[in-house]
């Protein structure tokens, strides 16, 4: 591990009454774990270790910003101390909570207006705390801004300077016209009603903000068939007789035969390339119907919208065939209802899986698997998780391995190549028979780590 120095948030070096402050708002919003570079000097250390919140310490502060990442997916809300001479570093981590909108609290040591700067563009809320601040406005203000918008905070504690960070985010924000919401609604009901071959598009935006229930109500109430984008995958059950499939190449003949698409949720990456007559889109950052653009529409407060409208006949919808390959029905085959796929290969996006038991980014640096699954499992202890990657991109994250044992985690690594690694207990098969083997056995035991490399079948 890499020598750095954390400066202490204290003079003395004892743990200052801000820092308990946000620790203790955290734990509120049921956030258990602080993530960090390592441990803290040790008076400071000492008094964090008092608090509820336990400390995890990683072996960069890329990683523990990347295990704040996968804690956040299944908590709502993750949280990472960075000194602030280390931000740097991560600001393309950050830019990913922000891109695939996952709800991040950095807090950090300082005051430099050139780290504000540079996270700004992927930070929905800053603010400069000191012991003159108004820490019961501010910290409230940041929790809810992370958790309204799904995307990342940061908060900078300072004992010698007193500033007004970003604006913070009011409570007009946080509430839809209502005359807009009324309009837009009316609107979407009555082109819905009209089209022939409607399709509803589910974005991360409906799993970040725990819609997935509410947007399945809708879509039974109306008969509508629906595809997810890859970061939503699993936002509903995939075996629901609705699901039509996940955003690929392989759908988007179909999709484009669609007369009416309703995008929930999406993220700005994700926009279709479809033109069908009529494109509704709803999500944090755009709300328009066709090319009449609504300002002021939470997406919490379309899709509770959404749910109110009356019900529609069934209607017949000709699903396109599905192509699933081995892997993903050898995988299917053995897979329990308790276990969680972290899918850094892209390759099983069709397997269909129960909801929530999906996760994969788009946006993080390759290596991403093994700290993403140290948050989850921090989070969802209960989960045994399997790790889908592929050799090249397993080799950067390597040395986090040793980590698992320290933190007592037992995951499934299926890695595909056919070049040497390095791992202690690796199984290296060369048939699907083996592969099915080895994973149903891995699945059996709980308490250690396993490690199964196969060639691409």
């Amino acid at each position: 591990m890499e020598d750095s120095v954390i400066v202490p948030l204290h003079p003395q070096g004892e743990s200052p009454p801000l820092l308990k402050q946000v620790l203790n708002h955290l734990i509120q919003e049921e956030v258990e774990h602080l993530f960090l570079h390592h441990e803290l000097p040790p008076p400071l250390q000492k008094e964090l270790n008092k608090h509820p919140i336990h400390s995890v310490p990683a072996l960069s502060a890329k990683s523990a910003a990347i295990m704040a990442y996968g804690y956040a997916t299944q908590k709502g809300l993750g949280a990472l101390y960075v000194p602030e001479e280390e931000l740097y570093s991560l600001v393309d981590v950050v830019k990913a909570c922000h891109d695939e909108a996952v709800p991040l609290f950095l807090i950090t040591e300082g005051n430099d207006e050139e780290v504000s700067q540079l996270l700004a563009p992927f930070t929905c809320e800053q603010a400069l705390l000191d012991q003159t601040s108004d820490a019961t406005q501010k910290i409230p203000s940041l929790k809810t801004s992370a958790k309204i918008s799904g995307r990342p905070v940061l908060l900078q504690i300072s004992e010698k300077f007193s500033g007004t960070g970003s604006p913070s985010t009011s409570s007009e924000d946080l509430q839809s016209d209502k005359t807009a919401l009324k309009e837009a609604l009316e609107e979407t009901e009555k082109l819905l009603d009209q089209a022939e071959r409607p399709l509803v598009v589910l974005g991360k935006e409906i799993m970040s903000f725990d819609l997935g229930h509410a947007v399945l109500t809708f879509l039974e109430r109306k008969g509508l068939p629906y595809v997810t984008t890859p970061l939503a995958k699993t936002v509903i059950d995939e075996r629901h007789p609705l699901f039509v499939g996940v955003l690929g190449e392989t759908l988007l003949p179909w999709i484009q035969k669609r007369d009416l698409l309703l995008s929930l949720g999406l993220l700005q990456k994700d926009l279709l390339e479809a033109k069908p007559n009529h494109s509704l889109f709803f999500s944090r950052f755009e709300q328009k119907i066709d090319h009449h653009l609504y300002k002021k529409i939470l997406l919490t407060d379309f899709v509770k919208g959404l749910v109110e409208m009356r019900n529609t006949p069934p209607r017949e919808v000709h699903f396109p065939e599905k192509h699933r390959s081995s892997l993903e029905f050898t995988i299917e085959k053995n897979l329990r209802s308790d276990s969680m796929l972290i899918d850094e290969s892209h390759q099983l996006l069709q397997l269909p899986l129960h909801k929530r038991q999906y996760l994969t980014s788009y946006s993080l640096p390759e290596g991403f698997a093994l700290p993403l699954s140290m948050g989850v499992s921090l989070a969802a202890p209960e989960k045994r998780l399997l790790l889908m990657t592929t050799e090249e991109k397993f080799l950067p994250s390597l040395g986090e391995v040793t980590h698992l044992e320290s933190l007592e985690q037992d995951p499934i690594l299926l890695i595909e190549g056919e070049g040497p690694l390095p791992l202690q207990n690796l199984a290296e098969i060369d048939s699907e028979k083996s592969l099915e083997e080895h994973l149903k056995d891995a699945l059996s035991q709980r308490g250690r780590e396993h490690a199964i490399k196969f060639p691409k079948f």
